[in-house]
């Protein structure tokens, strides 16, 4: 049976004003004989109050903590007030654990370096060279503290703020060393949280590009080779640091292989010699214009599989205008303007996919992104045109979902008892749509089914905004296999 003092041993001690020698040996002892998350909370309240009589014992403390990989919760106080008491010891424990093979946690990093960025950023350029993933976790924890702060993990009455323009430069100077370009993230967004998990990323992924193994493997899918040919789409890869299109035709992964098989199937269905594709080849190469047109190729693909090539023109001018949309469709008569987007929040800072700042209904990216394309495109199509029009929002696996997409877009699903029936409605959302909706006549929120991988079988639906002829309702419903839901 273990003599390892219990929680309520320490407890008391500290409850009894123990000297802070005795109790932080109790807590050396506790750890080196067992390990019990239900001490953290104990632990974290001893340290908070003994690291600066004793920091030499509570850098043991925070040493057998990482030995025996303790979670965060609990000793998130503790763990401040260690760094207030002895950051340089700190800097050296952590360069030890590193030194030896040991990855300590990178939920720690916030709150050993709080307030204390100078500290953190001398350490990061080390960090990286011992351990990259240490310095992802790590750098990546104390950017997403920048934003949003996990709930209990700070003293309410003592706000957590971190100085990401200091990281974030020194994220730029490390990028630097390492012969990447620290504008490379500046097309996904202006926000110096987001552009700082960019960079970490494309540092933790630094390629290694097997050129002549790439240009080989681009043979096995001839659709794609086909759409790149005249491109020079070597060097425009290479002018990223990190391009989706680049990683897959250096790895060997089988999830790598499906992205190229699945943009080798949606481009089987578009000719770069007959048709207008060279804004198509450009974004499809630029890598934050990637994930959005990759949306528009697979409504492509799904279009001309329906109804054919000739009857699906891409990048179709507006008439009477400079402009044009992602694609036109002829069915049965009518003609029908489909513009493409994704909605994809730039100012939403994403870590190990969970999101850390979240969406209210006026400011959801869906609804802007309705708002947008139906002031700019579709206003212009309406205005010169007869054609009907179909707005179409690209889901993703993570970011804004199809349900998301249309409480805040099309308004909340209520039932009502209508008729003496129970019916299943939407309510007009609390913000009312912006007038310039009237130009969409379709909303069609599209993505693959259960993978982000293949088109093939669509997860779609069609909601019907204005009253447009059921022949061609019909057809959009069969060509991407679409639930309707009239508004």
């Amino acid at each position: 049976m273990s003599n390892a003092p219990s929680r309520h041993d320490i407890l008391t001690k500290i409850e009894q004003g123990k000297s802070c020698s005795t109790i932080l040996d109790e807590i050396i002892s506790s750890l080196k004989q067992s390990t019990n998350d239900e001490l953290n909370w104990v632990i974290g309240k001893a340290l908070e109050e003994c690291a600066q009589s004793e920091p030499r014992k509570a850098i043991t403390v925070i040493d057998h903590l990482i030995e025996n990989r303790a979670p965060r919760q609990g000793v998130e106080r503790g763990l401040e007030a260690v760094g207030d008491a002895a950051i340089s010891d700190v800097n050296d424990l952590l360069r030890n654990k590193l030194q030896n093979g040991l990855r300590p946690s990178g939920e720690y990093v916030p709150h050993l370096y709080r307030d204390r960025e100078s500290a953190l950023t001398s350490q990061i350029s080390e960090w990286y060279s011992e351990d990259r993933w240490f310095f992802r976790d790590a750098v990546n924890s104390v950017v997403s503290y920048s934003i949003s702060v996990p709930p209990r993990a700070v003293d309410p009455n003592h706000p957590f703020s971190v100085d990401i323009d200091e990281i974030y430069q020194e994220l730029c100077s490390l990028v630097q060393a390492n012969n990447l370009d620290p504008d490379d993230v500046n097309g996904f967004t202006n926000d110096k949280n987001l552009r700082s998990h960019l960079l970490i990323e494309d540092l933790c992924h630094i390629p290694n590009y097997d050129w002549t193994k790439m240009k080989n493997r681009l043979q096995n899918f001839p659709d794609l080779e086909r759409f790149l040919t005249n491109t020079n789409w070597k060097n425009t890869l290479k002018s990223h640091n990190l391009h989706p299109i680049a990683k897959s035709l250096n790895s060997d992964y089988k999830k790598d292989e499906d992205i190229l098989a699945h943009l080798d199937y949606c481009l089987s269905y578009v000719n770069p010699t007959m048709d207008r594709v060279g804004d198509l080849q450009n974004h499809l190469l630029t890598r934050h214009q990637y994930p959005h047109t990759v949306p528009e190729l697979q409504v492509i693909a799904l279009l001309r599989r329906q109804f054919g090539k000739s009857s699906t023109e891409i990048e179709s001018p507006i008439p009477n205008t400079n402009k044009d949309t992602d694609a036109k469709v002829t069915i049965q008569g009518y003609d029908i303007r489909i513009e493409i987007t994704r909605p994809d929040p730039d100012d939403i800072l994403r870590v190990g996919g969970i999101a850390t700042r979240s969406y209210g209904r006026q400011t959801n990216p869906a609804r802007g992104k309705v708002t947008q394309k139906a002031r700019d495109q579709l206003e212009a199509v309406k205005g010169n045109s007869s054609d009907l029009t179909v707005l179409a929002i690209g889901k993703r696996l993570f970011g804004v979902s199809e349900e998301e997409t249309a409480d805040y877009v099309l308004g909340q699903r209520v039932l009502k008892i209508q008729d003496g029936k129970l019916i299943e409605t939407r309510e007009q959302s609390t913000i009312p749509l912006d007038p310039s909706t009237g130009n969409i006549d379709y909303i069609l929120t599209f993505g693959p089914n259960n993978t982000d991988r293949n088109i093939s079988d669509p997860d779609a639906r069609l909601f019907v905004i204005q009253s447009p002829p059921n022949v061609v309702t019909s057809g959009l419903k069969q060509a991407f296999d679409a639930k309707v839901e009239k508004y």
